[in-house]
């Protein structure tokens, strides 16, 4: 017959296996639950790179159009300025060429001025040299001043031509009795400097 003690002792040995097949079990199923953790952490660890490496590439293509931006700014910000400075350039020298249009319509009024009264002065010296013109074939006694026995008192008369510079003295006769007048006396004077007259300079231009 079997002894008690010695069954139970083996009772429990056989209870132990178990228990440590158990505590095995449990001990591979936290090891492979663990190294299923350790893959997927290292699949969050690998795809957090991934994630790192789009935020860098990110930053620095957005650094790169930051810089990029600031650049061209610059550049607008100088084309702006330059078109400023060019703007007061051409409105400066917009203004110069008004005033030097005013000052040159100024004087060609005063030159057209100036010429129409030169104009209307010879126009008055040569109807004046007409008016002195001889109307008949009368003789003119220089000696009595008489004219066909007529006595006459003589005037002269002095006109300067423009271009040559001589002096025209006519001489036209009065009469004081019957008969007619003498033709005019006429004399020609060099100007006293002994040479040609010079005409008087042109007011000057501005070319400004």
């Amino acid at each position: 017959m079997p002894d008690p003690q010695v069954k139970q002792i083996e009772k429990m040995l056989v209870q132990e296996e178990k228990q440590e097949e158990k505590n095995i079990n449990h001990a591979i199923q936290d090891l492979k639950k663990a190294a299923n953790a350790v893959e997927k952490s290292h699949k969050e660890a690998d795809k957090a790179h991934h994630d790192l490496d789009k935020a860098l590439r990110k930053e620095h293509d957005t650094a790169k159009g930051i810089n990029n931006a600031a650049h061209n700014y610059e550049r607008i910000q100088t084309d702006v300025d330059q078109a400023k400075q060019r703007v007061q350039i051409k409105k400066e020298n917009e203004e110069r060429m008004a005033h030097s249009k005013q000052r040159k319509q100024t004087l060609v009024e005063e030159i057209k001025e100036r010429n129409e009264q030169n104009h209307a002065e010879r126009e008055a010296r040569i109807v004046e040299l007409h008016s002195h013109s001889p109307a008949g074939g009368s003789t003119f006694n220089t000696e009595n001043g008489s004219v066909g026995g007529a006595n006459v008192s003589r005037s002269a008369t002095t006109a300067t031509t423009g271009t040559t510079g001589t002096t025209r003295t006519t001489q036209t006769a009065a009469t004081n009795g019957p008969g007619q007048a003498s033709p005019t006396n006429e004399a020609t004077h060099a100007p006293a400097t002994g040479g040609p007259a010079q005409a008087a300079p042109a007011a000057p231009v501005d070319t400004a």
